[in-house]
C-alpha cells in the first residue's frame, strides 16, 4: 500500500485547521493508501484544537517544534521525522482540498502536484516585484539564473501547496537551504518551490481553486 504522508503548517490552530482535517478524511481515501497526517506547530500558545484532532481522529501526529521559517520550515521538519513515506503531500492549515487525489501518480519522481489559481498563477514576480530580489538571494545559492525568470510570466506555486514524492522532496531540500524568515520571504517561496520545480523539469499537476480546493483566509492578529 502507497504511504502518503500529509504535513500541515499550523500556528495558533483553529476551527480552520479543524476543517482543513475534516475535508482530508471526507475526501482522500484511506483504504486505497496509508495516509497520516503531520502537523508541525510554529510555537503556538494555546492548543486546544490539537486536543480535539488527537481524540477526534487517528493517524495524526503533532509536533511541537516551534518552526520560525513558515511553510517551508514546516515540510522540512516533517519529512526529516518522517523520512520513509513514498508521497508528501504539503499543505497550509487554511487550504482545503475538495476532491479525492489519486496520489498513485506522485510516486514518478517526474510529477509535481501545485496548487493554481487562474488570476494569479502565471504572474510570477510581475504582480509582485521586490520579491524578485528576495527570491534572487535563495535562488542564486542553487544555481538558478535570473535570467531565467526576472520579468517572465511563470507559474506559482499558491499558499506553498504541493505534493511530490519522497524522492523530490528529498533533493528539493538538500538543494533549497536558507528558509524564509519573515513574510515577504514566504511570499517568495510561492516563486522559488515553483521556479525548482519548473527548473527541474518536472511534470506540473494543477490543483484549483474553487475547483479543487478552497482557500479560507486564516483569522489570525499575529506576526512571525
Amino acid at each position: 500500500m502507497i504511504k502518503i504522508l500529509i504535513i500541515i503548517s499550523s500556528r495558533f490552530p483553529n476551527y480552520d485547521l479543524e476543517n482543513t482535517i475534516e475535508k482530508i478524511y471526507k475526501h482522500q481515501n484511506f483504504k486505497k493508501y496509508h495516509i497520516d497526517i503531520c502537523i508541525i506547530d510554529s510555537d503556538s500558545s494555546t492548543f486546544y484544537t490539537y486536543k480535539n484532532l488527537k481524540n477526534k481522529y487517528q493517524n495524526i501526529f503533532i509536533e511541537m517544534s516551534r518552526n520560525c521559517n513558515y511553510e517551508y520550515g514546516a515540510y522540512k521538519k516533517g519529512h526529516e521525522l518522517y523520512p520513509d513515506y513514498d508521497v508528501y503531500f504539503c499543505v497550509q492549515d487554511t487550504v482545503y482540498i475538495t476532491k479525492e487525489i489519486d496520489f498513485s501518480v506522485f510516486i514518478d519522481s517526474t510529477k509535481v502536484g501545485i496548487l493554481y489559481d487562474k488570476d494569479l498563477s502565471n504572474l510570477g514576480f510581475l504582480n509582485h516585484y521586490n520579491l524578485d530580489k528576495v527570491a534572487s538571494n535563495i535562488l542564486g545559492k542553487v544555481n538558478i539564473n535570473q535570467e531565467y525568470y526576472y520579468k517572465k510570466n511563470f507559474t506559482m506555486c499558491i499558499h506553498n501547496t504541493f505534493i511530490a514524492s519522497k524522492k523530490i522532496i528529498n533533493d528539493m531540500f538538500i538543494n533549497l537551504i536558507n528558509g524564509p524568515k519573515d513574510k515577504n520571504e514566504t511570499c517568495a517561496y510561492e516563486r522559488i518551490f515553483s521556479l525548482y520545480f519548473i527548473y527541474n523539469k518536472f511534470n506540473l499537476e494543477y490543483f484549483y481553486i474553487s475547483e479543487d480546493a478552497v482557500k479560507i483566509n486564516g483569522k489570525r492578529s499575529y506576526t512571525w
